[in-house]
């Protein structure tokens, strides 16, 4: 009986130390275990997200293009007079001009403070109508342009009705967009 006192204290630390395993176990591997399983549950649950944002965006990117796509197709019929890419506006006013028969009395580029803008001064002389079919051709023109101002004087004479006309027009850079090769007067 002795003997078997003796080993009650053996098994107990033995009892201990298994214990003591186990709670180093528990604390030292099963512990930063189960939180990296919770790390990498969070970080696929933020993959599975973002996958389904970029489908999401993807579809939202197809109906803006189509979109895009439309207004384009609109802005090409409405913009029926096409210009050469990077034609100066002197030649564009020009091919205008001879177009709608107009005489060119004065015509002076003014300063700006963008690169991409550039005003004019323009006055031409001819028929009414003519003057007023340019003014419309200028907003018809696949390059954007603003007449910022309009002065027009009845010119005597026999014959149909003439006029002086002088504009203040404003171009904005062309749209990429909308860029062709064909020209104003068709060639």
């Amino acid at each position: 009986m002795n003997g078997r006192l003796n080993t009650i204290p053996v098994h107990g630390m033995g009892i201990a130390a298994i214990l003591g395993l186990l709670l180093m176990t528990h604390l030292f591997c099963i512990r930063p275990l189960l939180r990296s399983q919770e790390a990498r549950d969070a970080a696929y649950a933020e993959s599975v997200a973002l996958q389904d944002a970029v489908h999401e965006l993807d579809a939202q990117n197809g109906e803006t293009q189509a979109q895009l796509a439309e207004i384009a197709d609109r802005l090409e019929q409405r913009l029926t007079l096409k210009t050469k890419p990077g034609q100066p506006v002197l030649e564009t006013m020009s091919q205008l001009l001879e177009l709608h028969e107009l005489e060119l009395m004065n015509f002076r580029e003014e300063p700006s403070r963008s690169a991409s803008l550039q005003k004019i001064d323009i006055q031409v002389s001819g028929e009414y109508a003519q003057a007023l079919s340019l003014i419309d051709d200028i907003r018809k023109l696949d390059r954007p342009a603003c007449i910022r101002a309009m002065q027009m004087n009845a010119l005597s004479g026999d014959g149909p009705l003439r006029c002086s006309m002088r504009l203040k027009v404003e171009f904005f850079p062309r749209m990429q967009l909308l860029a062709t090769s064909a020209t104003v007067s068709g060639t």
